[in-house]
C-alpha cells in the first residue's frame, strides 16, 4: 500500500474513533438544537393531564434471587400508582427459596395483588417472560429485575408517555451504586453518566436503540410473539417497535437504583454475554438498518452501538498503520508515541486494578480498553456461531 493511501486510512480510522465517542454526541446535540428552533415552545404534557391511568402489571424476572427478594417486595409496597397495579413474579427454574419468600409475603400482607409464574426447568428469561405474559390481561407491562429498586413514582413516569400512540415503549434511568472500591461500579457509573447524556439527546430526535431490561414499560399488545434463543428482549423489542413506526423514549426521572457488586472479572464476562446477545439480535432484525424502513434509526444504531463494538479492531488497525507510517515520517512518530503512551497507562491501570488500587489517571484508560475488549470478544462469539441461550444473573451473596 502506498504511503498516501496508508495516511488516508490512518486519518479515516482516527475520525471514526473520535466520532464514536465525541462526534456522535455532538451531532445529536446539534439535531436537538435544530429541532427546538423548528418547534419553539413545545413541551411534554404533565402526567396530571392523563385521564384514566392504564392497568399495569409489574413483571419481575427471578432466578435464584432469595437474597434480594425481601428488599424488592418492600420496594414494591412503597410504589405509588393512581391506576390499577398488579405484580407478576416470573421464576425461571429457581432452585432456592425465592418462591417461598414471595408466598410468605403474600400471606402476611400485600398492598398490590401478587401473582407468580414458575417454570420447572431453566428455559431462559425471554421464554419464561413470554409464558407469563400470555396469562396476563393488563394494558401495560412494566419490566423489572429483582435487584432493581424503584423510586415510588416510577410506574406513573413510565406509563405516562404511552398515552402517545407513536411511543411504543418508555425506558427509565438506571442508577448504579457501588458497594466498594473493589468492584467495577466506578467505571460502570462513569460510563452510565455518559450514556444517559447520549440517551437524553437521542430520545429527543429519534428512538433509543436499546432498552434497559430492569426499568421499562410497553403495551402488552406490542410484546414480541417470539424472541429467539440467543437474542435479547433489550434489542428485539426496540427493533420490532421501530419497524412498526413507533419509538422508544428515555424517561430520565423514572429512576431505578441497583447496587453494583460485580468484580471487574464478573463485569467483563457480563459484558461479553450481553453484547453477544445484542449483536445476534441486530443480525436477526437487520431490516432496521434500512433507511426506507426505519428512516434515520439505522444511522443511530450504527453510531450509538455498532461502532463501539468494533472499536478495538479499529484501534488495532490504527496502531498498525501508525507503526508503518512512523517509518517514513517524524509526524507519525509523535502520534505513535501518544498511542503507545495511552496503552502503557491502560496497562498500568490493569496492574493496579489487580492489586485493588485505583487511580483515575490509570483506571479510566484501562476501563475503556477492557470494556471494548469485551465487545470485541462478543463479536468473535457471534461470528463463530456461539449463542448465549439462557439468562444468567450475577451470583449474589447475602449482605451482612
Amino acid at each position: 500500500m502506498l504511503i498516501s493511501e496508508l495516511s488516508v486510512l490512518f486519518f479515516l480510522l482516527v475520525g471514526l474513533v473520535f466520532y464514536t465517542y465525541f462526534g456522535y454526541p455532538l451531532v445529536l446535540f446539534l439535531l436537538v438544537m435544530v429541532k427546538r428552533l423548528a418547534t419553539p415552545g413545545s413541551s411534554p404534557a404533565s402526567n396530571d393531564s392523563i385521564g384514566d391511568w392504564p392497568w399495569v402489571t409489574l413483571v419481575v424476572a427471578v432466578h435464584n434471587e432469595e437474597f434480594v427478594l425481601p428488599d424488592k417486595l418492600k420496594n414494591i409496597e412503597a410504589l405509588d400508582y393512581r391506576g390499577r397495579l398488579e405484580v407478576m413474579f416470573v421464576l425461571d427454574g429457581t432452585s432456592d427459596d425465592s418462591l417461598k419468600i414471595i408466598q410468605s409475603h403474600c400471606a402476611a400482607r400485600s398492598r398490590y395483588p401478587i401473582k407468580w409464574f414458575e417454570t420447572r426447568e431453566r428455559v431462559g428469561k425471554e421464554r419464561a417472560l413470554r409464558g407469563a405474559i400470555l396469562t396476563l390481561e393488563s394494558d401495560v407491562l412494566v419490566f423489572s429485575d429483582a435487584d432493581s429498586m424503584y423510586r415510588s413514582n416510577v410506574i406513573e413516569k413510565l406509563a405516562a408517555p404511552l398515552r402517545d400512540g407513536r411511543v411504543g415503549a418508555a425506558c427509565g434511568h438506571e442508577l448504579h451504586l457501588s458497594t466498594s472500591s473493589a468492584d467495577a461500579g466506578e467505571g460502570e457509573g462513569m460510563f452510565y453518566r455518559y450514556e444517559n447524556t447520549v440517551k437524553r439527546l437521542l430520545s429527543q430526535v429519534s428512538s433509543l436503540t436499546y432498552i434497559q431490561g430492569g426499568v421499562f414499560a410497553m403495551r402488552r399488545s406490542d410484546y414480541p410473539n417470539v424472541i429467539l434463543t440467543g437474542h435479547t428482549q433489550d434489542g428485539i423489542i426496540v427493533f420490532e417497535l421501530v419497524l412498526k413506526g413507533k419509538s422508544v423514549v428515555f424517561v430520565d426521572d423514572a429512576i431505578s437504583t441497583e447496587t453494583y457488586t460485580l468484580s471487574s472479572g464478573q463485569d467483563f464476562r457480563r459484558r461479553v454475554r450481553t453484547i453477544t446477545r445484542a449483536f445476534s439480535s441486530i443480525l436477526q432484525c437487520w431490516p432496521v438498518l434500512l433507511p426506507w424502513k426505519t428512516g434515520w434509526f439505522g444511522f443511530h444504531l450504527i453510531s450509538h452501538r455498532i461502532l463501539r463494538w468494533w472499536l478495538i479492531p479499529m484501534m488495532a488497525m490504527l496502531l498498525l498503520c501508525n507503526v508503518l507510517l512512523a517509518l517514513h515520517s517524524r509526524l507519525y512518530i509523535g502520534l505513535l508515541s501518544i498511542q503507545l503512551g495511552f496503552y502503557l497507562v491502560a496497562f498500568a491501570g490493569w496492574r493496579l486494578e489487580r492489586q485493588s488500587i485505583r487511580i483515575k489517571f490509570f483506571y479510566i484508560p484501562y476501563y475503556f480498553c477492557y470494556m471494548h475488549l469485551a465487545a470485541a470478544l462478543a463479536i468473535v462469539n457471534v461470528l463463530g456461531g456461539q449463542q448465549i441461550s439462557v439468562w444468567t444473573p450475577t451470583v449474589r451473596s447475602k449482605v451482612k
